[in-house]
């Protein structure tokens, strides 16, 4: 099917001709007001003529920021004579930070008051609300929808590195012509709430960590500095030192040592299957999911980005094909994400980057192996024997010589079930859900899926 888009002779005034710049004014609300006209971009530059070598600076780059929680989670300190390159923009309170960089990633924070005076690097733009600080909430919501995020993915260039121009920013329009006080006030309250409830949350691996040493199968701390301390160097006496110099293969010898039940490897307990290659060209909007590694999210599979193919892709790759109660495994990129796949995704096809996992139920719970998958034991393992500079990648048979804690069938359900109970009492769901509400109201998102 051939697509066609009539568009206004004003558009194709646009300096950029590719497609996406073509059409993303016109699936973007441009009866509302644009970005640009409602914040100043990049308002402060680092002069590094001010900045003091013995000094310690707050730098914040994109990995101090959580995709998920869209709050500032771990900024670095650095003396004034090592900071990066890429450090170059100041924010102050109120500011909104925005990544130019994988725009599908959604990286958007408030600069809060912690972090006013802070060097940003580059890959951020910042925006600075021009009618207060009390507006910035509201616009951080719009640029975290669905929406906004869409338009802002269509419009990145570029193919290792999707990356967004500043001058693309004008090409974003804010669904509204004039501010409404009311919408201004609750974004507030809300955004108060999500903060304050992000303090307390506990990371998913923290809380599996948690009850896997509550049950004593491990009695060290989940510290990560201990974790990597103790996972990624060991001194072995020369006479320990076998046919192989691997890493990771001696790192595994040691294992079992850490945990009061037995260790078994992956493949002992388990069958091993790879996706498929299907090309982008063959994606359409209805048909069988199609299982990527940007799918995969804290032990589950999100649906909200999720891109289909025809039906004859499963005939054709049967060994693909998604069972529910699978685990699959990234090997390639982002090393040891992993997920659970439930009814709804029962026979979907995995992507040919992910390893699936079809579990020996009578040994091991599925659901068990998930959890543990999580755990810096797990994917600690399984970074050891990571290969790769540019993108990290990692083979079946290292993914099968993966160390699993392996106790009865009845305790392990025992520590799902713990772990459930513990996901539930630390959950934000009910928050996150009155947000999504308020945030399609904002954008009048009626055909978005969450």
């Amino acid at each position: 099917m051939i697509m066609m888009k009539v568009m206004p002779y004003e558009i194709l005034e646009n300096k950029v001709w590719s497609i996406n710049s073509l059409l993303t004014p016109v699936a973007s609300n441009t009866e509302g007001t644009p970005l640009i006209d409602s914040v100043d971009v990049n308002p402060e530059k680092l002069d590094r003529k001010n900045i003091k070598s013995n000094q310690l600076y707050t730098y914040i780059d994109l990995s101090a920021v959580s995709a998920e929680k869209g709050v500032i989670v771990d900024a670095k300190q650095f003396l004034g004579k090592d900071l990066p390159t890429r450090a170059s923009l100041l924010v102050k309170e109120g500011d909104i930070i925005l990544s130019t960089v994988r725009p599908e990633r959604n990286l958007v924070a408030i600069i809060g008051k912690e972090f006013s005076g802070s060097i940003i690097n580059n890959t951020f733009v910042v925006l600075r609300p021009k009618q207060g600080t009390n507006v910035s909430p509201l616009l951080y919501f719009i640029l975290r929808s669905t929406e906004v995020r869409r338009n802002l993915v269509s419009l990145a260039r570029g193919t290792a590195v999707p990356t967004i121009k500043i001058s693309d920013l004008s090409l974003i329009h804010l669904p509204f012509l004039e501010l409404d006080f009311e919408k201004v006030d609750r974004a507030q309250g809300l955004y108060d709430l999500w903060f304050k409830k992000q303090a307390k949350v506990k990371s998913l691996d923290t809380i599996i960590e948690d009850i896997f040493i509550a049950k004593g199968m491990r009695s060290d701390s989940h510290d990560s500095s201990n974790v990597i301390k103790n996972s990624f160097y060991k001194i072995l006496p020369y006479e320990d030192l076998e046919d192989r110099m691997d890493v990771g293969y001696y790192m595994t010898l040691t294992i079992g040592k850490q945990w009061s039940v037995p260790t078994l490897s992956l493949d002992s307990v388990s069958d091993f299957r790879s996706g498929a290659a299907i090309p982008a060209k063959e994606y359409q909007e209805n048909g069988v999911p199609y299982v990527r590694i940007k799918d995969l999210n804290e032990s589950s599979i999100l649906l909200d980005d999720m891109i289909y193919v025809k039906d004859d892709f499963s005939i054709n790759n049967p060994k693909a094909v998604l069972n529910e109660g699978n685990v699959i495994i990234s090997r390639v990129g982002t090393i040891g994400k992993a997920a659970i796949v439930d009814q709804r995704l029962d026979g979907s096809i995995a992507n040919q980057h992910i390893t699936i996992v079809d579990v020996d139920t009578k040994r091991l719970i599925p659901e068990y192996l998930n959890f543990y998958l999580q755990t810096s034991w797990a994917v600690n393992q399984l970074m050891q024997r990571a290969k790769g500079a540019a993108q990290q990648f990692i083979k079946l048979k290292d993914i099968k010589e993966l160390q699993v804690p392996l106790p009865s069938l009845q305790e392990q359900q025992t520590i799902v079930n713990l772990i459930k109970e513990a996901i539930k009492s630390n959950s934000d769901d009910q928050l996150e859900k009155e947000i999504q509400t308020f945030t399609k109201e904002l954008v009048k998102q009626e055909n978005t899926h969450h």
